[in-house]
């Protein structure tokens, strides 16, 4: 690597890294204005959602009427609080480098070529015989090492981030218990729970206290809605808590019971005697990590290729829109590679120009490629374009652009 080349990639990469880290900061200071009060806060609903042994519990420890758990105001330490804060947005960095390092390509080229510009070393280098491609072409191969990073990140570091990244902002001490929203399984049934607690792998229903009698009564039961290979409902178990059991693969009920939807030519159930029937067990393929996954509705973008690959067999995902996704770990980083060709024409050559002006343009470029690369996916997602397709539709479109603006650049 020659001297020149040396100083324009060093040039690059602290305009990439500047770039970078105020779009980092100015990221995580947003999130953290706006969750603010869930970062000082420990988990909620712990006490205020259970199975009926636990609410027990709860109730013991609880104060003078009216009053709500012990510790339901309970506030961390500050340097607790300090590494939660710390933790929580350590392992958010690795998400936000996929979301700004294709801004941050584009933007950093720019400014390291504005910079050759204003000091009028692009002029001298030209005016040497170096051509604009061979001082370009640093900042190329720099681009590239950053987008092996993207795959890195995207294979390596955010597949054993997936608990991390799925969790809320909270400090909980472990995982945090969440509603399980209608997941559905291989046998086309869905599973519902007002609460689940990753430690206990338990599903567990809502109850509350009866004013007149103190008796714990549930407002919101366990439920599995039970489906034909059409969709049809045909039934739906309830149940007061659903305990995961490991050896037989599945979940072990309490007071779990089945009641069957009339359907087209039956006798509706009020005229029969008997309308349903008690189940202690139901056997799924949703275990304890599938239902930690569907925490965030696109967990999928958290996986490897292989991973997503593998998930596109089961029942629990939309595969058109995991397809679109396992094929943009690939599609991402060369339509970023392809954003920097595009953007770069538009600052090479603007001498006595505006650079700013030029700069603002290349961040309008960014925001149309991000535009038509979010209505592929969309149109991929819905099954009107072949997932591939979808993926790599911008690079498509907008290669051959790239091609034309650098053909055109006065060397």
């Amino acid at each position: 690597m020659k001297i020149v080349d040396k100083y324009v990639l060093k040039g690059f990469l602290f305009s990439f890294a500047v770039v970078f880290v105020a779009m980092m900061a100015l990221t995580i200071m947003v999130d953290m204005v706006m969750n603010l009060e869930d970062l000082l806060r420990v988990a909620p609903g712990q006490q205020s959602v259970q199975a009926p042994a636990a609410a027990g519990q709860a109730a013991a420890k609880t104060g003078e009427a009216g009053q709500g758990p012990a510790n339901e105001h309970a506030r961390p330490g500050s340097w607790q609080v300090f590494w939660h804060i710390v933790a929580y947005y350590f392992y958010r960095s690795f998400e936000y480098f996929e979301w700004l390092s294709g801004a941050a390509l584009l933007v950093g080229g720019a400014f390291a070529i504005a910079r050759l510009n204003k000091t009028n070393e692009l002029t001298a280098l030209k005016a040497s015989g170096v051509s604009v491609y061979r001082i370009l072409w640093p900042i190329i191969v720099g681009s590239v090492v950053i987008s092996l990073l993207y795959v890195v990140d995207q294979e390596l570091c955010l597949p054993n981030m997936v608990e991390q990244l799925t969790g809320d902002h909270t400090m909980a001490g472990g995982p945090t218990e969440f509603e399980v929203k209608y997941v559905e399984d291989g046998q086309n049934s869905l599973l519902y729970a007002p609460l689940f607690s990753p430690k206990e792998r338990m599903m567990k229903g809502k109850f509350t206290e009866d004013p007149a009698t103190h008796e714990q009564v549930r407002v919101h039961a366990v439920q599995i809605s039970l489906r034909d290979k059409t969709a049809r409902n045909l039934g739906v178990i309830e149940a007061d808590a659903a305990v995961y059991d490991q050896a037989r693969r599945g979940w072990r009920l309490t007071k779990g019971w089945y009641q069957p939807y009339p359907q087209p030519g039956e006798t509706p159930p009020q005229e029969k005697q008997t309308t349903g029937h008690a189940v202690a067990f139901y056997a799924t393929d949703i275990d304890p990590t599938a239902l930690e996954r569907q925490k965030r509705s696109e967990f999928y973008n958290y996986l490897s290729f292989g991973e997503t690959r593998r998930l596109l067999s089961s029942s629990q995902v939309n595969a058109p829109v995991v397809e679109v996704a396992m094929h943009k770990h690939f599609a991402k980083p060369i339509l970023n590679i392809v954003l920097l060709l595009l953007g770069l024409p538009f600052i090479v050559g603007q001498e006595g120009k505006s650079y700013l002006l030029s700069v603002m343009f290349c961040i309008g470029l960014f925001v149309l490629v991000l535009g038509v690369e979010y209505v592929a996916v969309e149109f991929g997602g819905r099954g009107d374009l072949p997932p591939a397709l979808a993926a790599y539709l911008p690079v498509f479109i907008f290669t051959p652009v790239a091609i034309l603006t650098l053909d055109n650049v006065r060397t």
